[in-house]
């Protein structure tokens, strides 16, 4: 029996939302209430520091963990806002991601779980909202892709002994002063596994989204000394014993890591380095998963816009 379902958040819900953060933004907040979540989040961000996000975080912004300490703070101090409270589901600046549309599919043979994303802004920075709306879009586009595909594919196994899967995943990475990074995680089960990503960017310097070519200046050879890098890297780590190998100085040369590709998945980390990413087999075999390298920052500073 073949189960396919497909849930997606409806125009009115999304209506809703905005009239209930118009509510809140016309709310009167009362001196002690106001002077009680400034002090909430001054110690947020003390907090924040001393603590790793998690990689499967929902919500991006730099006052996410202030935020929520307001929404716990502030109901105990007044009953309009207690009120408020229970209608508003953003409130301030925070810029989120949510599961926009979820794809489901079983047929006995064939099995997909596809969650979509979808970034919000508040509205209060133009740039922003047009480098997230791009990206909705591209992000849309790319998983319809991934499941005609694989509704294709499932044709064909169905019936047979075969098995076709599809998991489709997303979490934020990066949430900077400089930097938001939304990566899509895909896996692909048939056979062997096969995981891959694609990774979007919105440089908040420029407001703009950024691939690794826009991150550097024009008419500049960042390909090269990153790949070296890479390649030091590489030679540096390989331990045949626990298996830490990669595709580099092999006989077989056609095999060989060369070089990066013009727009090879990155992202910033936390620290604002620069943390090239591979593929699974890309350079290395399948049980080394999906490399990634630290570049240092010596070796891009005078490349970098």
């Amino acid at each position: 029996m073949k189960i396919e379902e497909e849930k997606q958040i409806k125009p009115e819900v999304l209506d809703n939302m905005k009239l209930l953060r118009e509510d809140y933004q016309h709310l009167h907040i009362p001196e002690e209430g106001r002077r009680m979540m400034v002090e909430k989040i001054e110690q947020a961000k003390l907090d924040k520091k001393r603590k790793a996000l998690s990689r499967r975080v929902r919500f991006a912004g730099g006052a996410v963990a202030a935020a929520m300490a307001v929404i716990v703070a502030l109901p105990n101090t007044n009953e309009s806002i207690a009120m408020a409270m229970e209608k508003i589901p953003v409130i301030g600046s925070i810029v989120r991601v949510v599961t926009f549309r979820d794809y489901d599919y079983n047929d006995g043979n064939s099995e997909a779980h596809v969650s979509i994303p979808n970034i919000e802004t508040d509205g209060s920075n133009s740039g922003n909202e047009e480098a997230a709306n791009q990206i909705n879009s591209d992000v849309t586009d790319y998983t319809q892709q991934l499941i005609d595909q694989f509704k294709a594919d499932a044709k064909d196994y169905y019936g047979s002994e075969g098995y076709k899967g599809l998991d489709v995943s997303y979490d934020v990475i990066t949430d900077t002063e400089d930097w938001f990074t939304l990566r899509i995680t895909v896996l692909e089960t048939a056979a062997s596994g096969y995981q891959y990503y694609r990774f979007y960017h919105i440089d908040k310097k420029t407001n703009s989204v950024a691939t690794l070519s826009t991150v550097f200046k024009d008419d500049v050879d960042y390909i090269t000394p990153i790949s070296e890098n890479i390649k030091e890297q590489m030679r540096a780590n390989t331990n045949e014993e626990d298996g830490t190998v990669y595709f580099l100085d092999q006989e077989d040369t056609e095999t060989n890591f060369k070089e990066i590709k013009a727009d090879q998945n990155f992202y910033f980390n936390s620290s604002n380095d620069l943390v090239i990413v591979f593929d699974e087999y890309e350079v290395a075999p399948g049980s080394m998963g999906n490399p990634e390298f630290v570049i240092p920052n010596s070796v891009i500073s005078g490349l970098l816009k």
